[in-house]
C-alpha cells in the first residue's frame, strides 16, 4: 500500500501536479472501540491479537474415505459427461469401501452417455455388492451399446452370486 502511494507521489510530481499523500506508519496503532454501558461511553482498547479457541479434530481415513464418496456420489448427477465418468471410475477404484454408492451407480447405468453407463458396470462389479446384480443383468441383456453389455456381464462375473454366474453363463457360450 505505501509503494503504491510512493508511486502516486513519484508520477504527480513529475506531471507538476500538487498531491497530498497520507503517511502511513506500519505498526500504527489501532483505533479504539467504543462502547456504551448504561448510557456512559467508554473507550476500549482492541486487543492486536485475538486469540479464538477452536478445537479442530483430524478426520480418520474412514471419514476422509466417506467424504470422498459422497464427493463422488454429487458427481455422479453432474450435467457434465466428464465429470459422471471420473465419478463412477473413482468410486469403483475404492472397491468393497464403497458399499454406500451402490444405489447411485444402479442409477447411473440408465444414463443417457454409453461412457457413463459402461463405467458405472465396471466400477459396480470392482465394488462387488449383490444388490447390483438385477440391475447389471437388466443393462447386459438390453443395452444398445455392445460394450455396456460386456462391462455388465464381467461385472457380473466379478460379484459371482450363483444368479450372476447364471445369467452370464449364456452370455459368454
Amino acid at each position: 500500500m505505501l509503494r503504491f502511494f510512493t508511486l502516486l507521489y513519484i508520477c504527480t510530481a513529475l506531471s507538476g501536479c500538487v498531491v497530498l499523500v497520507p503517511f502511513v506508519e506500519k505498526d500504527a496503532p489501532r483505533k479504539p472501540k467504543f462502547e456504551t454501558h448504561s448510557g456512559c461511553v467508554t473507550a476500549q482498547a482492541a486487543p492486536k491479537t485475538a486469540k479464538k479457541a477452536v478445537q479442530v479434530r483430524k478426520l480418520t481415513n474412514a471419514e476422509k474415505q466417506q467424504r470422498l464418496i459422497s464427493k463422488y456420489v454429487y458427481n455422479l448427477g453432474a450435467q457434465d459427461t466428464v465429470v459422471r465418468i471420473h465419478a463412477a471410475s473413482y468410486l469403483g477404484e475404492m472397491g468393497p469401501a464403497a458399499r454406500s454408492a451402490v444405489n447411485p451407480l444402479i442409477r447411473s447405468l440408465s444414463d443417457s452417455h454409453y461412457w457413463v453407463r459402461r463405467t458405472a458396470a465396471k466400477s459396480l462389479g470392482k465394488i462387488g455388492d449383490p444388490r447390483a446384480v438385477n440391475a447389471l443383468v437388466e443393462r447386459m441383456r438390453r443395452d444398445s451399446d455392445r460394450y455396456v453389455n460386456l462391462s455388465a456381464a464381467n461385472a457380473l462375473r466379478r460379484i459371482g452370486t450363483p444368479e450372476a454366474m447364471a445369467a452370464v453363463q449364456g452370455y459368454f457360450n
